[in-house]
């Protein structure tokens, strides 16, 4: 016999000399003999299993495991031998690894890392072990080194192990779900009622401990009352309050301000040496002397799992009397009745470090949680704010088909109490608060990929002008980077904070606030989840697009052709759009969700019911459906605008390169008003145009030029998908809508969506055109979409990100600069002194903003609005003399001679208005005025065309009757100036404010005038009138009341057919800013 035939490779030596194979009953093999793999998979799939076949089922099993158990410990010994050599290098890696309960036992007699799971558990105990002393000792040997255990975790010992595990029958991904109901049919069989005792302590354990899986760490609480003592008033702490106002409004950083205290005391100290001896000599000195409260940062964070742990026991952590690494022992399964099923996480949670002391233990990663109650107790102590959430008392509409405000919503007005009374009432505007949530990630640095996620609430309670300013933001954490967090695991992130909650759900006593220095007694609850479409499915526990709606039960269909997902199928629309989602159902999928004891049967249960455990649904009140609400910035604009442009009439050539061309040459020659921001010429960059527009870029775009613009390069359907559009958006983006809005913007999206699906497809009806359908509804429950779209978060995270730092645990820092602001804004808001705050705070006070983003005006103002939008009759007069919420601005030209052309023009005007002879008003009329360029009605400001860089601001609409043919229509015009007239009548003096109006006039035809109609013959977006104006006259005259919006105007060519002559027309764009017209 050769060499060849003789020799033997290690391979061989563990190969069998003979197959086995065995039985298998399963209804495919029904009877044959496979071999044991096969045995094993057909015995784990219950496809495979009819249900009278249990005891059949059942044998095998417990074949399968006796076999398993009676294989010769030789193998196992080759085994060890095998992987000794390989192993030193991993036992130097595992040095501060955890030992397991096994391992650390007296009887102990075989390395866990070896042992299936159903071996580990009979072979842990033995009574008279007899180990293997020469394996043994080759792991536990050389003093000189120190050693650990040969531990290893699950991932690891599939990853080293191949060899011996692939013949393993409990190697398998065991689907703990299988135990389960083979458990229950053992419950209910009279044959099998003997040995359930450890299943059914375990399926208890489920119910009792399920939640536990994300429980937050035990830490010490801090006991420090949340009350805030009172400063010296001194000019030392004014200067100092001034100094850290003045790094917070120009982002400065501690370097820069440790350079401006010294450089302060430098000088106070030569003014006046007796004075300014305790002023401050550096930052740390400036902190201290204000009471600069810091937050605990408190939790470590695991980099694997996430798992939050107390840093405190991390840096604390010895072993064998030296500082070392405490590792993870968070076990994702750990009710799994197989141990190497249950997920041990095992990752090193700090790092060592060198200091002048030592080595020290470092958390790898924290997670910075400030305490909601210490920033509730400075809020209620600062003055004014108790005096903020009582007017939210008083503005409530009486009127349910009118939204103005969150208080106009379904949710307020019913959210339910503990005894079924009504939470919010005008009794608890002070005591009771709703908040508002977001979650949204943001790129901190420029070169660098690190998303930090953000956790805000804003105080509903408080009015839409005052409640997303940063002072009035609670900050709930910040999410450590560099990525995003995954899944289900952002809910480690979330437990601490609804744990709070929790206990501001059943009340907390303030112990002190400005009008209450004895207490206040409050209760907090979380009413909405406002975040981008992707952070709130995860925030709610909600599958992704690819697999349902988070609002109603409609399902995504997968398209072979277009390999995509779509929600295709409008013909269905009247099934789901009127039928929610099942909140009850959702928690109770998400409560199986978490009794699941595997991977697999997770992902089993999530396909089938798209489904996650959420730690929100930990608090009594949390409707997943509804306070889920769908963000319209996103939604509208960053994707169903978006898509129609980009998607359907560029990719399916409606649009080209050249045609885009002409568009971006179009828009250059519009001009906006100050206002309303530019767009940068990317509509013909690119591939496919239109380079990364912003959510304001193409909101702008969307409802001011793309009707003017892009009508004659579309084709009637594409023309009436983009009317369609345009219409909804203009109905949604009012901060005073009505029920007839939000059912025609309904409508419009609607109508938009089967227009879409017939022209192109079911595969063109994305998750986000499905969603928006859903938008109104949001607003009957919340109010406007003002209330909870995203820009006013966007504009918070780039504030709270532009701050400088040492880009190094970048969220702590964070945490501790937007803490320390609110902690200086409750100082600088009590009264001092010396009057140097009060005489020099203005020069860091940021210009008041007004624009398509700005705060909204007061109620009273849109209630006036609205009533002008329908009643244009004479029998309603408006005088002009009214209060208005606003003023005149300058430039102004006090007590200036009226023109005689004026005066003839106002004498016929008040003559109409008082039912008088011009005779008898000419005696009584001033003849001087006071004129304006601009007036200011709420957040608004109108320009004039007398100061030339006002003139974009001048356009204007306002609806009244022609004194020529009395006519009543809503008409165009540039406000030429403002200004204040006085008449005196006998019966007392009456100031006037009127606005002088060029009025221009509309195009000759109807067909003309509502050229870009999409619908009936006179409903369009946008209106052509002539480049000419009316002639002038008392109606040239406006009282200021009557002015509806300000308005675009974009210029129009128009070429008849067999006319040599082009007519020139002005299309005109109102901006609706306050409610749609």
């Amino acid at each position: 016999m050769s060499n060849n035939n003789t020799k033997k490779s290690i391979a061989d030596l563990l190969k069998p000399k003979k197959k086995y194979v065995y039985p298998c009953h399963c209804v495919l093999c029904k009877g044959a003999e496979v071999d044991p793999r096969t045995q094993e998979k057909h015995t784990r799939d219950n496809i495979l299993w009819r249900s009278d076949d249990y005891d059949s089922r059942r044998n095998q099993m417990n074949a399968i495991a006796g076999r398993k158990q009676n294989k010769p410990n030789i193998i196992l010994s080759v085994e060890k031998n095998l992987v000794g050599a390989s192993s030193i290098k991993k036992r130097k890696r595992d040095d501060n690894q955890q030992i397991s309960p096994i391992e650390n036992s007296a009887d102990s007699s075989i390395p866990n890392s070896f042992l299936s799971p159903i071996m580990s558990s009979s072979l842990a105990t033995p009574k008279n072990p007899q180990p293997d002393t020469t394996t043994l000792d080759n792991m536990v040997n050389d003093a000189s080194k120190p050693k650990t255990s040969y531990f290893h975790d699950p991932e690891s010992n599939n990853e080293n192990n191949n060899e011996y595990d692939n013949n393993n029958i409990w190697e398998m991904e065991y689907d703990v779900n299988d135990i389960y109901n083979i458990n229950q049919e053992e419950e209910s069989s009279p044959k099998n009622n003997s040995d359930n005792d450890d299943e059914e302590y375990h399926i208890y354990n489920i119910d009792q401990e399920g939640e536990g899986l994300f429980a937050s760490p035990i830490i010490d609480s801090d006991k420090k009352v949340f009350e805030l003592g009172n400063l010296d008033d001194s000019i030392n702490t004014e200067i100092i309050l001034w100094a850290f106002k003045f790094q917070q409004r120009y982002r400065l950083s501690d370097i820069a301000l440790e350079a401006l205290i010294k450089f302060l005391h430098i000088l106070l100290i030569r003014i006046n040496k007796s004075q300014f001896e305790g002023f401050p000599t550096s930052i740390y000195k400036a902190k201290k002397l204000l009471g600069v409260i810091q937050p605990k940062m408190c939790m470590a964070v695991c980099t694997s799992c996430h798992k939050l742990h107390s840093a405190k026991d991390i840096i604390a952590y010895q072993k064998e009397g030296n500082f070392a690494m405490m590792n993870c022992l968070h076990e994702e399964f750990a009710d799994n009745l197989i141990l190497k099923c249950r997920n041990k996480c095992n990752n090193p949670l700090s790092a060592l470090k060198k200091n002048k002391n030592g080595i020290i233990a470092v958390p790898r990663m924290l997670y910075p949680k400030p305490s909601i109650r210490q920033q509730l107790s400075m809020l209620y102590q600062r003055p004014g704010f108790e005096d903020m959430l009582q007017l939210s008392g008083a503005q409530r509409n009486s009127n349910s088909n009118i939204y103005s405000d969150i208080y106009d919503g379904r949710v307020w007005k019913t959210f339910p109490f503990d005894d079924g009374s009504s939470f919010f009432t005008t009794e608890t505007a002070v005591t009771h608060l709703g908040l508002l949530f977001n979650l949204d990630w943001f790129q901190l640095f420029t070169y660098t990929q690190h998303s930090t996620g953000a956790l805000y609430a804003s105080i509903c309670n408080l009015l839409r002008s005052e409640r997303n300013k940063p002072e009035n933001i609670i900050y709930l954490g910040f999410l450590p980077g560099p990525k995003e967090v995954g899944l289900e695991r952002i809910n480690h992130y979330l437990a601490p904070i609804v744990d709070e909650f929790l206990e501001l759900w059943k009340g907390w006593r303030v112990p002190k606030t400005h009008r209450c220095p004895d207490g206040l007694d409050i209760k907090v609850a979380l009413i909405v989840g406002s975040s981008d479409i992707p952070a709130t499915r995860k925030l709610f526990g909600h599958g992704s697009a690819a697999m349902k709606c988070n609002r109603c039960e409609k399902r995504s269909t997968y398209s072979r052709e277009y390999k995509k997902t779509h929600y295709g199928g409008m013909q269905d629309y009247n099934k789901w759009v009127t039928r929610p989602a099942n909140p009850l159902l959702h928690r109770q999928y998400a409560h199986k969700w978490l009794r699941c004891f595997s991977k697999a049967s997770r992902e089993a249960h999530f396909k089938e019911h798209g489904v996650r455990w959420s730690e929100l649904l930990r608090l009594p009140y949390m409707d997943p459906i509804r306070f889920d609400v769908v963000d319209p910035m996103y939604c509208l604009f960053l994707d169903v605008a978006k898509w129609i442009i980009k998607s359907i009439f560029i990719n399916q050539n409606k649009l080209n390169m050249e045609q885009l061309h002409i568009a971006q040459n179009r828009m250059d020659h519009v001009d906006l008003p100050p206002d309303i921001g530019r767009i940068p010429p990317k509509i013909a960059i690119g591939n496919d145009g239109f380079s990364n527009l912003t959510a304001d870029q193409w909101k702008t775009f969307i409802m001011i030029y793309s009707t003017t613009i892009l009508w004659d390069m579309l084709d009637d359907n594409d023309r009436k998908i983009l009317g369609h559009f345009v219409r909804a958006c203009n109905l949604l983006v009012a901060r005073f809508i009505t029920e007839d809005d939000l059912k025609e913007a309904q409508e419009r999206l609607k109508d938009m969506a089967y227009l879409i699906e017939n022209t192109y497809g079911p595969e063109f009806i994305t998750s986000n055109i499905h969603l928006a359908l859903h938008i109104p509804d949001c607003c009957r429950d919340y109010g406007p979409i003002y209330n909870f779209w995203l820009f006013p978060f966007e504009r918070l995270n780039g504030y709270i990100g532009s701050y400088p730092n040492s880009n190094w645990q970048i969220e702590p820092e964070l945490m501790k600069i937007v803490l320390k602001n609110t902690f200086v804004d409750y100082h600088l808001s009590r009264r001092w002194s010396s009057g140097l705050l009060d005489e020099s705070l203005y020069l860091l006070m940021p210009k008041k903003a007004v624009g398509s983003l700005a705060l909204t005006a007061e109620r009273e103002e849109l209630q006036h609005f609205l009533l002008m939008r329908h009643n244009t009759s004479m029998l309603f007069k408006i005088y002009g003399t009214e209060p208005i919420p606003g003023q005149m601005l300058k430039p102004s030209y006090i007590n200036v001679v009226m023109p005689l052309e004026l005066r003839g023009f106002l004498c016929e005007w008040y003559a109409i208005l008082y039912e008088k002879e011009k005779e008898d008003v000419l005696k009584f009329m001033d003849l001087h005025m006071n004129q304006h360029a601009r007036l200011q009605i709420g957040a608004e400001i109108f320009g004039s065309m007398i100061v030339g860089r006002h003139e974009n601001n001048a356009t204007i609409l306002a609806k009244w009757r022609a004194n020529n043919d009395e006519s009543t229509d809503i008409y165009p015009g540039e406000a030429q100036y403002y200004f204040e007239h006085t008449i005196r009548f006998p019966e007392g003096s009456r100031t006037h404010l009127l606005a002088y109006v060029k009025w221009y006039k509309p195009a000759t035809t109807s067909a003309t005038r509502f050229k870009h109609n999409f619908m009936e013959s006179e409903v369009s977006n946008t209106e052509l009138w002539k480049a000419e104006y009316f002639q002038k006259g008392s109606d040239s005259l406006l009282a200021v009341y009557r002015i509806l919006c300000k308005a675009v105007k974009l210029k129009y060519v128009m070429k008849r057919p067999n006319q040599q002559n082009q007519q020139k027309y002005f299309s005109i764009v109102p901006l609706n800013r306050r409610f749609n017209l």
